[in-house]
Formats: C-alpha cells, structure tokens, sequence
C-alpha cells in the first residue's frame, strides 16, 4: 500500500499492512479491523476477526466504497447493493441504491441515491441512533460515532461521489457484450443518467449502473456521465478506458450452440 500510514494499537495486527494491499483506493477503520478497497473492485481485510469482521465473503466482487463500524464490515456492490460482515449485520431488505455507509457502535447507517438514510442494528432507547430527524432529508454524506451519527444535507442538487467505476470484479469483457460501468450520485428524485463516449450521448442507459459498448482494439475512449434532476445536474466527470486485442481465454460453449465465447481484457488509464 504505497504511500500509506498506520499507527496506534496494533494487538490484533490491524495496523500491520498485508502485502496483498496493493492498488488500494480506499481505506476505512474499525474497532481492531482495517479495510481496503483495492482498484480492481476486491477487499481485503485484516486484524481483529472475532465477530467474522474481517472474514471477508469469498463471492463479494465489483465493490465501489467501503466503510467500517467497530466489530462491522462494510461494501457498496457496483449496482447499489450494501454486503455487511461482522456484528450488526441484520441488513434490512429496505437498502437499495446505496452510495455512501457508515458504521456505529452497534449499528449501521447507509445512504440512498435519492439523500434518504436507512439504520439497522441496536436502537438503545437512550441513544436512539436509529431515530433520525425529519429534517434528515437531501442528505449528501454521513458518518457514525459509537453513540452519536452525522449527515451532511444538501440542496437536492445531484452530487457525484467519487470517480466512475467498473461495476464487476471480472477485468474481461465479451466481444460484443456491455462495458459494466457504475456511478455513485445522490440528490433530490428522480435522478437522470445521461452517458457519454468521448462526448457522444449514449441512448437507453438512463442509470446509474449502465452496460456501455466497450472500446474498439487499444483505443484510449473517455466515459462520462452528467447526473441531472429538477433542481440542476452534477459536474461532469469522466473515465478513460482501453481494451486489449481480443483473444480466448478458453472455449466455452453456449447451451444451444457452439459459439466461442471471445474476451478483451479492460485497462483503465
């Protein structure tokens, strides 16, 4: 993890950097945990694992943000979906479209696309993290302490958090097929996705998690996307992508024919 620092405690090896942690794009800190979100879409966890913190699932693939309670793990998949592993992690079913979370004591907080907040966990009647405020609306950013939680409100304007990601773990792409892309924007609903290719409008792919056609052969092609709603739209930003010649990485047949499935492998710039 070059360029990085971890100091404090270290009993549980939590601030001891596996050499695994390459490429790393994020970190966050848990109670005797670390996490980092590497730029091919995997994490890697270490240190303190008594309540599975740092066991991290074997399928999770295509993650966008991390973020970490004391005993609690947690990912943002490419498509808006939240994964939790450790203690609280009775996710309810009511988390969708997430693009920012948040871990407290013994709860988790995550952010909707639309600046709405869902909590799980344990609401102790003299702590009440879990009863947010009616005025908790437009929300743009939140953090969690062991006992207290912080939001950012904004002005329903959408906001971009964060660079464009590729919404999978798999760094190949079919000929022929989509380029998984993912963006993380909140503001006031509805949202509206406009993607571009090298300033080309794209048509159909209305969201945040669109299936772009991939670049020509080493071709260098920048992806944008323009997030707008009724009150304005975010500040561009954009991603330069290439693709490698094509080849086979081995033969696999379809189930009703016997078509050759043929990869490119996805550089980004």
């Amino acid at each position: 993890m070059a360029g990085s620092w971890l100091w404090g405690d270290n009993s549980f090896g939590q601030t001891t950097v596996p050499a695994s942690a390459t490429n790393v794009v994020a970190i966050a800190a848990g109670g005797d945990h670390s996490l980092a979100l590497k730029s091919d879409g995997s994490v890697i966890a270490w240190g303190n694992n008594s309540h599975k913190e740092s066991r991290v699932p074997p399928t999770l693939s295509g993650i966008v943000a991390i973020a970490a309670g004391p005993a609690l793990s947690m990912a943002i998949q490419g498509d808006g979906k939240v994964i939790t592993w450790g203690s609280p992690s009775n996710l309810p079913a009511t988390v969708s479209n997430a693009v920012m979370v948040a871990g407290g004591l013994s709860s988790g907080l995550a952010l909707g696309s639309g600046g709405n907040l869902v909590g799980w966990g344990v609401n102790a009647p003299f702590l009440a993290i879990l009863k947010f405020p009616a005025s908790a609306t437009n929300l743009v950013a939140l953090s969690a302490g062991a006992a207290h939680c912080l939001a950012l409100k904004g002005d329903g304007i959408p906001r971009i958090l964060g660079p464009i990601r590729y919404g999978t773990l798999q760094s190949l792409v079919s000929l022929g097929a989509g380029l998984p892309l993912a963006v993380r924007a909140v503001g006031s609903p509805p949202l509206h996705y406009q993607w571009l290719v090298d300033g080309v409008p794209v048509p159909g792919n209305d969201t945040a998690y669109p299936l772009i056609p991939p670049p020509a052969d080493n071709v260098l092609v920048n992806y944008q996307v323009i997030v707008t709603n009724a009150l304005g739209s975010a500040t561009p930003t954009f991603r330069q992508v290439s693709t490698d010649a094509p080849f086979m990485p081995g033969v696999t047949a379809s189930t009703d024919s016997a078509l050759f499935l043929i990869w490119s492998r996805i550089q980004w710039a």
